[in-house]
C-alpha cells in the first residue's frame, strides 16, 4: 500500500473516532462527556463502621449506536430526567434493579464491590469422633453468614433517588444459614447397638490377631449410603502385618493358619451391625460352630473369597469403637438414634446323631500313665452331632414387638470325638 495513502486512511479513522465520541452525543441531545454538569446522583451506603460511596459519572459513547442506547436510557441525563425514567419503567412491571440498571449501568458493580466486601460465609457445625476418650465426640458450634440483600439495596436505592439526588441508605443484609447445626450432629450420636464376646481362654497368638483387626477398624466413620469391607478395612492376614499362628478352622477341621482369632472380630462386628440396624450385604458363616457365638450369627471371613459387608442406611453417618482388654472383645455402634431395641434368636431347627468317635492309639504316652494297663481308653476330645439352625432378628418398638425377620439359615458339620488307647 502507498503511504501517502496509508497516512490518509489513518487520518480518517482517528476523525471518525472523534466525531462519534463527541459530535454524535450532542446531536442525540446529551452533553459530551468532557463537560460538567451541574449535578449527578450520588449514593452512600453505610455497614456498620465501613462507608461506601457512588457517584454518577457521565459515560462516554464509543460509536453512535452505544450513544444512541445511552439517550434513550436516560445515563446521561439529569436526576431528575433519570428518576422519572426509572419510574416509568417501574410502572411498566420492570423490576426495581432492571429499571436501575438502565438508567445506572454501573450501580451493579457498586452492588458487587459491597457485598464481596461485607460477606461473610456460614460455619457448618463438625463432629470429631475420638472412639477411646470419655467424650468420644466433640461437636464444634455453628455459625450464621452475612451477605448483602441484593433485592432490598436496589428497592432502596429507587426509594432515595425518587426523593433527592443526594443519597443515603443503610445496607441491609441477610442471613446464610449453617446447613449442619450442633444439634443435628447430637442426633448423630446415640449408641445404636454394641456387642462383646469373650475371648479369655485364647492363646497369646490368638489374642495378639484380634487386637490388630480390632485396632484397624477403631474409629471408622461410615458416610450415609456407604460400604464397609472387614477385608478393605482390616487388610491381609500375614506375619508382615503382626498377624501370627492359631487354629483356624479349614474344611470341617482345626488347623494351624495365620491370624487365628480375626474370624471372633468380624463375628463381633457382624453381632454389633445386625443390632445396629444396617443391611448387610455379606456374611459367611463357618462349617463348624465356633464357642463364642450362638449358632447362625457368626461370621466367616479370610484374605480371599469371603468377607463381611454391610451397607449404612441410617439417614446419617456411623461411627464404630472397639475395645478390646485380654478378655473382652466389643464393637460399639453410634448414629442416629435406633427407632427399634434388636433382639437376636439363634433357633437349632434340625440335630443329627453324634458321630462314631476316632480311636488313636497312643504310643507316645502323652495320655497314660505307666500303671494303666493295655487297651485302656480315655476320651481326648469330645464329639459333637452336626446340626441345622436359623437365625433371627426381633424388632421391639416401646416395649411391645413389632415383627421378627429371619436373616439366615446354616448347617454345621459334626466333629467326632477322639478316644486315645493305650498300646
Amino acid at each position: 500500500m502507498n503511504k501517502s495513502v496509508y497516512v490518509k486512511k489513518r487520518f480518517y479513522i482517528v476523525l471518525f473516532a472523534i466525531v462519534t465520541a463527541l459530535i454524535l452525543p450532542t446531536f442525540f441531545g446529551f452533553t459530551p462527556y468532557s463537560a460538567q454538569q451541574a449535578e449527578r446522583n450520588t449514593l452512600t451506603v453505610r455497614y456498620r463502621n465501613a462507608e461506601f460511596c457512588y457517584y454518577d459519572d457521565l459515560i462516554a459513547p464509543t460509536d453512535h449506536l452505544v450513544a444512541e442506547e445511552l439517550y434513550e436510557n436516560c445515563v446521561n441525563a439529569a436526576p431528575d430526567k433519570k428518576s422519572a425514567y426509572v419510574k416509568s419503567l417501574v410502572k411498566r412491571g420492570f423490576s426495581k434493579k432492571k429499571a436501575l440498571l438502565a438508567a445506572y449501568p454501573r450501580l451493579d458493580r457498586f452492588f458487587d464491590e459491597i457485598a464481596k466486601s461485607v460477606y461473610s460465609d456460614k460455619t457448618d457445625s463438625t463432629i470429631k469422633f475420638r472412639p477411646d476418650y470419655d467424650e468420644k465426640f466433640v461437636i464444634t458450634p455453628e455459625s450464621d453468614g452475612v451477605a448483602a440483600d441484593e433485592t432490598q439495596f436496589y428497592a432502596q436505592v429507587y426509594e432515595a433517588w425518587q426523593l433527592s439526588a443526594t443519597a443515603e441508605i443503610f445496607l441491609t443484609t441477610k442471613k446464610i444459614s449453617p446447613t449442619v447445626t450442633a444439634e443435628d450432629n447430637k442426633t448423630l450420636t446415640f449408641l445404636r447397638g454394641r456387642f462383646s464376646t469373650d475371648y479369655s481362654r485364647s492363646t497369646e497368638a490368638r489374642k495378639n490377631n484380634i487386637a490388630l483387626a480390632l485396632k484397624k477398624i477403631n474409629g471408622v466413620v461410615i458416610k450415609q449410603g456407604g460400604q464397609f469391607s472387614f477385608n478393605a478395612t482390616v487388610g491381609n492376614r500375614t506375619r508382615l502385618n503382626g498377624y501370627e499362628t492359631s487354629k483356624i478352622i479349614v474344611g470341617g477341621k482345626y488347623v494351624d493358619g495365620v491370624g487365628g482369632g480375626v474370624c471372633q472380630v468380624s463375628t463381633t462386628l457382624y453381632n454389633a451391625a445386625l443390632l445396629s440396624g444396617v443391611d448387610i450385604d455379606e456374611a459367611n458363616g463357618h462349617s463348624l460352630p465356633p464357642s463364642y457365638v450362638e449358632p447362625s450369627f457368626d461370621a466367616m471371613v479370610n484374605s480371599g473369597s469371603c468377607d463381611l459387608k454391610f451397607s449404612n442406611n441410617t439417614g446419617g453417618d456411623l461411627f464404630i469403637r472397639t475395645a478390646c482388654d485380654g478378655k473382652i472383645a466389643t464393637v460399639e455402634f453410634y448414629g442416629k438414634k435406633n427407632p427399634y431395641r434388636i433382639v437376636r434368636k439363634s433357633v437349632i431347627t434340625h440335630r443329627d446323631e453324634v458321630p462314631a468317635d476316632e480311636i488313636i492309639t497312643d504310643y507316645e504316652g502323652k495320655y497314660f500313665s505307666p500303671e494303666d494297663e493295655s487297651g485302656t481308653l480315655t476320651r481326648v476330645k469330645t464329639g459333637l452331632a452336626g446340626f441345622e439352625s436359623e437365625g433371627y432378628l426381633l424388632y421391639y418398638q416401646d416395649g411391645t414387638l413389632r415383627f421378627t425377620r429371619r436373616i439366615r439359615r446354616d448347617k454345621y458339620l459334626p466333629i467326632r470325638g477322639i478316644l486315645a488307647k493305650k498300646p
